[in-house]
């Protein structure tokens, strides 16, 4: 493995994420999709690294520095060499000489001596470095002060377990499809695969160590979805049952689509605003050996997609921040600003009700974040029902994040 390729790729890509303010997948996409690169899992590895412990690699930086970086791509680069000097195994002298050489073809070699000297110094004082002082909140937790501040102001009790959270890595969780095999049955095929693994519930397993896709056991036969287990919450606090017209708006990747049709025989519209988002939901249908309508449409615009027909039950996964899931998508705290969440809840809420307008009587819809921001759980849901008088709230579920699972809202609404 080239290490020089490797830090090459990780500063792009921390660059377009953090200088540039570019969604990691689309820059992991834009970067790989059309390269074989034996080092894209080593940039990808310390891509997310660098982006869980940001804060705490900026302040061992500043440390070192009597006055701020100007020049972004140094500062890139010198974080992303932090991070490798700390948390991987790459020997030192590779991640130095690499960073020095580097630095050397960027501004014609003005910063090379800056370089140096930083990372040497940093690995001669290792033992106070990694000291962070306790009222430093954004180094400690590594998000922005504001984020901090708002979990703190919402959720004073479950704070200091959301941060830890956020820092762990996401487990590997799967969904077992009960139309082609039983969960214990499952288990077992994994303990003959030597793969530990263990069972939360009536569909859940989590598999101790995570292992490549490809090494699931019949994942490609659908015996098994990839799903966190707070996601795998929403179809049982939907509830379907058969022979019944269900909605599921906002539907791609397709994940809690496949459990609907998994858990009853009904009948489902998947609707998706993106079409290439809504070939993934036919992809995952397709492997499940299950089938439901696709159309292509904005959910909000009922005019474009609506026949007149009323839903029995409607899942409304409604777009958020994405505050929950951060673990799995480390670029959201850097890329969220503090007016997002109300500005998302506001952007939404015609959304819901247009939504609801399509429910038959006595039908149920579940709202659905995969956010722990007030404003767009419980506050939607609030103003949601001051505006529908025929709402009535039948089910409310916060899931915050802790090291076995991200975080997600439910509100289960019947038209009564």
């Amino acid at each position: 493995m080239s290490h020089n390729k490797v830090q090459v790729y990780a500063v792009k890509v921390i660059h377009e994420v953090l200088i540039d303010k570019h969604n990691l997948n689309d820059v992991f996409f834009r970067l790989f999709s059309e390269k074989s690169l034996t080092e894209t899992p080593a940039v990808k590895d310390i891509s997310y690294g660098v982006l869980r412990n940001y804060k705490t690699l900026d302040y061992w930086l500043n440390l070192h520095l009597k006055t701020p970086l100007k020049e972004s791509e140094i500062y890139v680069l010198l974080l992303v060499a932090l991070y490798q000097l700390n948390y991987t195994n790459t020997p030192e002298y590779a991640v130095v000489n690499e960073a020095v050489n580097l630095a050397g073809k960027k501004h014609k070699g003005k910063y090379k001596k800056l370089v140096n000297a930083l990372l040497r110094n940093h690995l001669r004082e290792k033992p106070e470095r990694l000291m962070i002082p306790d009222e430093n909140f954004e180094a400690r937790y590594n998000l922005p002060a504001w984020w901090i501040d708002k979990v703190f102001n919402d959720y004073p009790k479950q704070a200091i377990e959301i941060f830890s959270a956020y820092q762990t890595h996401p487990p590997l969780t799967l969904r077992v499809n009960l139309r082609k095999i039983a969960t214990s049955d499952y288990l077992n095929i994994l303990q003959e695969k030597s793969i530990a693994a263990e069972q939360w519930d009536e569909f859940t397993i989590r598999v101790v160590k995570p292992v490549p896709v490809a090494q699931i056991p019949y994942f490609f036969e659908g015996y098994v979805s990839i799903q966190d287990w707070g996601a795998q919450q929403a179809i049982p606090l939907l509830n379907v049952t058969n022979n019944t017209y269900v909605l599921d708006a906002c539907a791609a990747p397709g994940g809690k689509t496949g459990h609907l049709l998994e858990h009853a025989d009904c009948e489902v519209l998947a609707l998706d605003i993106n079409l290439e988002r809504l070939k993934k939901v036919e992809d995952n249908l397709k492997r499940l050996d299950l089938s439901a309508k696709l159309k292509c449409a904005d959910a909000a615009q009922l005019a474009t997609w609506w026949d007149g027909r009323y839903f029995d039950y409607i899942l409304a996964d409604i777009p958020c921040t994405a505050s929950g899931v951060v673990k799995r998508n480390p670029d959201i705290r850097w890329l969220r600003q503090i007016d997002d969440a109300d500005n998302m809840a506001k952007s939404h809420a015609q959304l819901i009700d247009n939504l609801w307008k399509c429910l038959r009587h006595k039908g149920k819809m579940l709202i659905a974040t995969c956010s722990i921001f007030y404003e767009e759980n419980q506050g939607q849901v609030l103003q949601f029902l001051a505006r529908n008088t025929d709402a009535k709230l039948i089910t409310e579920l916060q899931i915050f994040p802790n090291k076995q699972r991200d975080g997600f809202y439910y509100a289960l609404v019947q038209k009564d």
